[in-house]
C-alpha cells in the first residue's frame, strides 16, 4: 500500500483574484484502486474527498494511498473552483493519473501453523493442499518454495511416483497436487514424528515463515512371526524336544 502525496510539482495553479486557501478541489470519480486521505492536525481523515490548493502547496497535507492490489495504474478526476464562489459554473476539471510500480507481496499462511496428522503405524499419508494453504497475489505456487529445516526421525518424505526420498525442497504447486508428496512411517513402535518446512518466495529469495507437521501415530497390533527349521533329522522310533 504505497502513498504518494500532492505537491505543487503534479498540479500548479494559477489565479490572480482568487487567495490559494480560497481554491478548492473535489473528487468527480474515482480512484478505482485506492483513495485519498488528508492530515488534519494530529489526525488523519483516511476518506478524503475534498481539499484546498494551500493543501497541495504545503506538500504533506493530501496524500493518495493505493490499496495494495495488483492493479499498477489509477486515476481520479477532480473539479476546482474558487470556494468563494457560490455559481458552480466557475470551475475546471482535471485527470490526476497514478502509476503504482510493483512491489513483491509476502505469502500468508491461512491455517494454524502448527498441522496434526492422524495416521497408523507403518502407513502413508499424502502431503496435500487440504492440509495448509498458503496464497501469494504475485507469485505462483510453483514459484513457492518449501524447504525441510527438520527431518522426520520415524519416517520420510516420499515422491509417490519414483518412491524416492525427498531430502531437501518441493514447491507448493506439488502440495496441491495432492498425491504426489506422501509422509511414510518407519513402521516402528512409535507414537509420534514431526517435520518442519520453511516457505521462500521466489521472486525476492526472502523466507518468510515455518510450517509444522505433526504425526500421531497409532500403534497397531503385529502378527507373531514364526521360522521353523527346513527338517529335523532322527532315527527310526527316535524322539526329538521341540526347541527355539
Amino acid at each position: 500500500k504505497g502513498k504518494f502525496f500532492l505537491n505543487e510539482g503534479i498540479v500548479e495553479v494559477n489565479d490572480s483574484d482568487t487567495n490559494n486557501t480560497d481554491l478548492l478541489f473535489s473528487v468527480i470519480s474515482g480512484p478505482a484502486h485506492g483513495r485519498f486521505e488528508k492530515v488534519e492536525g494530529n489526525a488523519t481523515l483516511h476518506y478524503a474527498w475534498s481539499w484546498t490548493y494551500a493543501d497541495i502547496v504545503e506538500g504533506s497535507t493530501v496524500a493518495y494511498v493505493h490499496d495494495g492490489s495488483e492493479e499498477f495504474s489509477d486515476s481520479v478526476r477532480v473539479q476546482l473552483r474558487a470556494a468563494h464562489h457560490d455559481n458552480f459554473t466557475y470551475y475546471e476539471e482535471m485527470v490526476l493519473n497514478f502509476t503504482i510500480a510493483s512491489v513483491n507481496d509476502a505469502p500468508t499462511f491461512e491455517n494454524a501453523r502448527e498441522v496434526v496428522i492422524d495416521m497408523n503405524e507403518g502407513e502413508s499419508v499424502f502431503i496435500h493442499g487440504g492440509l495448509f494453504n498458503v496464497t501469494d497475489d504475485d507469485t505462483d505456487a510453483d514459484q513457492l518454495l518449501l524447504s525441510i529445516v527438520d527431518q522426520p526421525q520415524n519416517g520420510h518424505l516420499v515422491w509417490t511416483s519414483s518412491n524416492e526420498t525427498i531430502s531437501t525442497v518441493f514447491t507448493y504447486a506439488d502440495v496441491l497436487n495432492g498425491s504426489k508428496i506422501a509422509y511414510v512411517h518407519s513402521g516402528s513402535e512409535t507414537t509420534g514424528d514431526g517435520i518442519k518446512l520453511s516457505v521462500t518466495d521466489c521472486n525476492d529469495g526472502v523466507t518468510y515463515f515455518n510450517i509444522s507437521i505433526g504425526f500421531y501415530i497409532q500403534n497397531v497390533d503385529d502378527a507373531p512371526s514364526v521360522t521353523v527349521a527346513p527338517s529335523v533329522l532322527l532315527r527310526e522310533e527316535g524322539k526329538v524336544f521341540l526347541n527355539e
